[in-house]
């Protein structure tokens, strides 16, 4: 008993010595040594490339393709009759008819599609770059080079911008608008049909106008900017009642 009562006093002892080295400031530390941690470098573009999505032959669904967004408006692209597509869409652009069926209320509607013609058959690959928030296709490989297209989403407008550089494939850009009903609404009937679209041009700019049966519109704009590298801007505003009469007086 004796043995071990002196054992436990000693290890205590022992304790006591590690603490009070560990609090008395200064004890042991050496003074050249910072405490302030190294600054963090990081390429941060070779490290998000990493995680790019790659396409190695371009897709042929939307649930399969690339995508680009702000929030607002956004655009999903894959191969669709035979072209380079971008199925747009908008959080805002909703059918307002009542209904009694949840499934059918104030549901989304289809703008359309943006295409790229005339470059059949489509061969090619595909990059979602994460670090420029851009996508970029290499289509239509020849000896005479390949068409690069890079696209992106404005962060905060309505606004999706599309960079060609041409080799070989001389293609042009079309836009095609949706059926102006909702995709759900043959489950429960839609009781009005949206009007027809209404296409009008100022310039070079082509406008495609969707006014709705409850009031209300948006509409597409798109043009395209020959600037050596050509250039491609489409823009989609949508507003309540009054809007379109705006949109047909070019506010």
């Amino acid at each position: 008993m004796k043995t071990t009562s002196t054992s436990w006093w000693t290890c205590k002892a022992i304790a006591i010595a590690a603490i009070a080295c560990i609090c008395l400031p200064g004890f042991g530390v050496d003074a050249s040594v910072s405490s302030t941690p190294p600054p963090l470098r990081v390429d941060w573009a070779s490290f998000l490339a990493r995680a790019d999505l790659v396409w190695e032959r371009l897709p042929e669904s939307w649930d399969r393709g690339a995508f680009t967004g702000n929030g607002v408006l956004g655009a999903m692209t894959f191969v669709d009759e035979g072209a380079l597509s971008w199925e747009l869409g908008r959080v805002d652009v909703v059918d307002k008819q009542v209904s009694d069926d949840p499934m059918v209320a104030s549901p989304r509607l289809p703008i359309g599609f943006l295409r790229w013609q005339d470059c059949a058959p489509l061969e090619g690959n595909m990059r979602l770059d994460l670090w420029n928030a851009q996508v970029q296709t290499q289509i239509n490989a020849s000896a005479a080079g390949s068409t690069l297209l890079t696209w992106w989403v404005h962060a905060t407008r309505p606004l999706m911008g599309i960079s060609v550089k041409r080799a070989g494939c001389a293609g042009r850009f079309q836009f095609d608008p949706a059926n102006p009903i909702p995709h759900r609404a043959g489950q429960a009937g839609q009781p009005q049909a949206n009007p027809a679209v209404k296409r009008f041009s100022k310039g070079e700019r082509q406008y495609v106008l969707q006014k709705l049966g409850t009031g209300g519109a948006h509409i597409v704009a798109f043009e395209t900017r020959p600037k050596g590298d050509e250039e491609t801007t489409l823009r989609h505003h949508s507003g309540g009642i009054g809007f379109e009469a705006r949109c047909e007086a070019g506010r």
